[in-house]
C-alpha cells in the first residue's frame, strides 16, 4: 500500500467506493486519476492504470501504466509515473 508520505507533490489520494479499486490518486490540476486495480487485467493480478476525472461515469481507461501479479511492483511503477508528472 502506497503510504501518505510517498505520494508525490501534486498528487493526493481519493477514497474510493469501488472494489477493485484499491487505492486511488488525483492531479488537481488536471483531474487525472491513478488507480491500482485488483482483478482487472487481462492475465494479471494488479494494475496501475490512468483514468480521467468523469471516470464513474464511463471508467474509461486512459492509459495502462503497469501489470503484473505482484501489487508491490504496480505500486512503484505508479509512484514512477506520479513523480514522472506531478505537474
Amino acid at each position: 500500500m502506497i503510504q501518505p508520505n510517498d505520494i508525490p507533490d501534486g498528487w493526493h489520494e481519493l477514497n474510493t467506493e469501488f472494489t477493485q479499486q484499491k487505492q486511488a490518486f488525483q492531479r488537481p490540476r488536471d483531474g487525472l486519476i491513478v488507480s491500482i486495480e485488483f482483478g482487472t487485467g487481462h492475465q494479471t493480478d494488479y494494475s496501475a492504470v490512468t483514468l480521467p476525472e468523469n471516470f464513474v461515469d464511463d471508467h474509461r481507461v486512459i492509459d495502462v501504466i503497469h501489470d503484473s501479479n505482484d501489487r508491490t511492483e504496480v505500486e512503484e511503477q505508479a509512484l514512477v509515473f506520479m513523480e514522472e508528472n506531478e505537474r
